[in-house]
């Protein structure tokens, strides 16, 4: 973009290079008019050096006596942002020396919720005003801090701070908004550089007031607020008496959200901080989001009573209490939260508390209630002022009057409208009492058939529960399996059945092979992997054949076959370690390799006494074939081989010693 401060320069260059063309090139017409292109420049450099030097490159502001009290000073300022913050006035005034400034065209005045700071420069030439005294006022009260630094033509330079950072007392004039007096002498240009800087949102609509001006503009502001809360005060025990007479909880709400949004208002306007904390900042902070929390708390509780959402909207109802909750929990936060996030997390939570107003009336109109469509109608003018003054938080659009405003009249208007809301509905819940007592009868009926119906349903629950239970006593947590205690009553179960069908059976003990090797190399997790690996290899084996499958106690599972003789019984078993051999147990980025060891007997359910005879012999078989080598089926007799079809001898077993201390390793293990 053009700057007026070096158009000179780049002019002068041009003329020495006609004027050089000229020369070399004997052109008289191109070296006279570069000799008047000369004289020209020569004139307005000195009509320029008759005037007040004006260090900018913007227009400056020239105060006359036609000069209106308040003026805006969007036009006027050169702007600049500073990413990090650190600079010092001495680097802002140099960096606009050298032109690093541009042209607030447009005036933009809403930043949004942007780090850093911003910096404004612009020169005030006071050519003919009366006024000497000029309030600077940045037209948005939550502002951090607001650093002036204003620069006299002999070069001294004055520091005025202000801001919601700073105590209220440091402000020029006791006004809402961050200010600062600026004294113009006439016929004396001065520069302004005006620093800006926020943790929340950062708005800059700097505005120069007379003395006279802001002191007639801060007296319609105190009559336009005390007619306001006046109101406020009015509709708030109005409904404190409807509730005290009715004693109905809308009004009582209604009351509390009035209350809530007046003392937002205050928040957000400035005035909290001018009256009730002027010497606490950190409260200062803090009230935003607290004030926006309880308002949001508030109203979403009058929403919720007004429009019977515990009855007629479970779902809103819900959603309204979820939002009560995070607005609490976001107010209890923002003492430790910075004070950006806390900020703007109470304002989602106000948006989509007043979304969840909208959506819920919506929904009641849809099912016919006539009192929604009034309640909507209230709520939109507060809805619309809560969005107009949202987007320009934001910096979604540049605030104007309107949105200035906005909350003022869309809370006034929906006051009023809701006043003839809650008339209209005390009409309608006459009524509905009515009504409710003539049906009463008929609801008590459909009332005992349903808690009878809900009776029948949980005790069926309960049934299912204590079943679910029942069987789960009778698992192995670890592989799902049946446990000792269920295999031994089963066990017993099938052998007297046995006995009187005349039906052969079969018990085998698996036992996988080095276990302890494996839960010492690969720790406790794998092993109990690898059993979880083996209950899932089994048991599908074994399914087809009816088996009972157990886990019988650390790495040795049980199974007892029905209807299965001893030969049958051997392929079974076999099947379970060939299926066991298969594959390795992959857990935890190991491929552990997996075999079992498996100690059979055949069991005559005539002769067979009791089930600890057959567990022993099959105990037996299955410390033989740990003896053997490992997987491998033993059984406590010999099958017959194809030389002797059909004879079976007993095997050897070891002794009682032996076979006491291999139990005892595993009772160990």
């Amino acid at each position: 973009m053009p700057r007026q401060g070096r158009t000179a320069p780049t002019h002068g260059r041009d003329v020495a290079r006609g004027s050089a063309a000229g020369t070399t090139l004997g052109n008289g017409r191109i070296y006279r008019w570069g000799s008047w292109l000369a004289v020209l420049l020569l004139a307005t450099i000195a009509l320029a050096a008759a005037q007040p030097r004006l260090p900018t490159w913007a227009p400056p502001l020239a105060l006359v006596a036609e000069s209106p009290e308040r003026i805006e000073l969007g036009p006027y300022l050169t702007v600049r942002h500073d990413p990090t913050g650190e600079w010092d006035a001495a680097t802002a005034f140099n960096q606009q020396a050298r032109g690093e400034f541009a042209r607030n065209e447009p005036a933009i005045t809403a930043h949004g919720f942007r780090t850093g700071a911003v910096w404004y420069h612009a020169v005030l030439y006071n050519r003919s005003h009366p006024a000497r005294l000029w309030l600077l006022s940045n037209e948005y009260a939550l502002l951090d801090r607001m650093d002036t630094y204003v620069r006299y033509p002999d070069g001294r330079v004055e520091h005025r701070e202000s801001g919601d950072a700073l105590n209220f007392h440091t402000r020029g004039a006791p006004y809402r908004h961050p200010n600062a007096w600026l004294e113009l002498q006439r016929g004396q240009p001065v520069e302004i550089l005006v620093r800006l800087q926020s943790a929340g949102s950062l708005q800059t609509p700097l505005v120069l007031w007379s003395s006279a001006g802001f002191t007639a503009h801060a007296a319609r502001e105190q009559t336009g607020a005390g007619l306001y809360a006046g109101i406020l005060l009015a509709m708030v025990f109005f409904n404190l008496v409807m509730w005290s007479t009715l004693r109905d909880a809308s009004h009582a709400w209604y009351a509390l959200h009035i209350a809530s949004f007046a003392g937002a208002l205050l928040v957000l306007q400035g005035l909290g901080f001018q009256f009730l904390w002027p010497a606490s900042p950190r409260v200062a902070a803090l009230s935003v989001p607290w004030a926006t929390c309880l308002a949001t708390a508030c109203m979403l509780l009058f929403v919720r009573s007004i429009l019977g959402l515990r009855t007629r909207g479970p779902l809103g109802n819900m959603l309204a209490w979820l939002l009560v909750g995070a607005s609490v929990a976001i107010a209890a936060a923002a003492w430790w939260l910075p004070y950006q996030s806390a900020t703007q997390a109470a304002m989602l939570a106000s948006a989509l508390g007043f979304l969840l107003a909208a959506v819920a009336a919506a929904l009641s109109v849809r099912r016919g209630d006539s009192g929604a469509i009034a309640f909507l109608f209230a709520l939109l003018p507060l809805l619309f002022g809560v969005a107009l003054f949202t987007a320009a938080t934001m910096g979604w659009m540049e605030p104007t009057p309107a949105t200035t405003h906005a909350l003022h009249v869309g809370s006034m208007l929906q006051m009023l409208l809701m006043t003839a809301v809650l008339g209209y509905r005390y009409a309608a819940l006459r009524q509905e009492n009515a009504r409710v007592v003539r049906e009463a009868r008929e609801q008590l009926e459909a009332k005992v058939a349903q808690r009878t119906a809900e009776l029948k349903a949980a005790l069926a629950q309960l049934e299912h529960v204590h079943a679910r239970t029942k069987d789960s006593s009778q698992r192995d947590p670890l592989t799902g399996l049946y446990n000792r205690r269920y295999f031994r009553e089963a066990f017993e179960r099938q052998l007297k059945e046995a006995r009187e069908t005349h039906t052969p059976m079969a018990v085998f003990m698996i036992d996988l092979d080095h276990f302890k090797m494996i839960n010492d190399r690969y720790g406790h997790v794998v092993g109990d992997d690898c059993l979880r690996f083996t209950s899932r290899t089994i048991g599908p084996v074994l399914r087809p054949t009816g088996a009972l499958l157990a886990r019988y106690g650390g790495e040795e599972f049980v199974v007892v076959l029905n209807g299965h003789d001893l030969e049958a019984a051997h392929r079974v078993a076999e099947d379970v370690r060939r299926k066991m051999c298969e594959q390795p147990c992959r857990s935890g980025g190991h491929a552990v390799p997996m075999s079992c060891s498996i100690g059979l007997h055949p069991i005559n359910p005539v002769l067979e006494t009791s089930i600890e005879s057959a567990l022993e012999e099959a105990d037996r078989a299955l410390y033989r074939a740990k003896k053997d080598g490992r997987n491998c089926v033993r059984t406590s007799v010999r099958l017959a081989d194809d030389h002797d079809a059909g004879a079976i001898e007993p095997v050897p077993v070891a002794t009682s010693i032996d076979l006491a201390t291999e139990r005892e390793k595993r009772a160990q293990r």
